[in-house]
């Protein structure tokens, strides 16, 4: 993430990218913990 503000310039790329891959983890540990996967 360091690399993308580096390359853009701006921080709401990075924290977009931070966002979305902490939603990814929350929905496969949800999904593993109620049994959907």
């Amino acid at each position: 993430m360091g690399a993308t503000y580096e390359y853009t310039g701006n921080l709401t790329v990075p924290a977009m990218i931070h966002g979305a891959y902490n939603a990814v983890q929350f929905a496969s540990a949800y999904l593993t913990a109620t049994g959907g996967v």
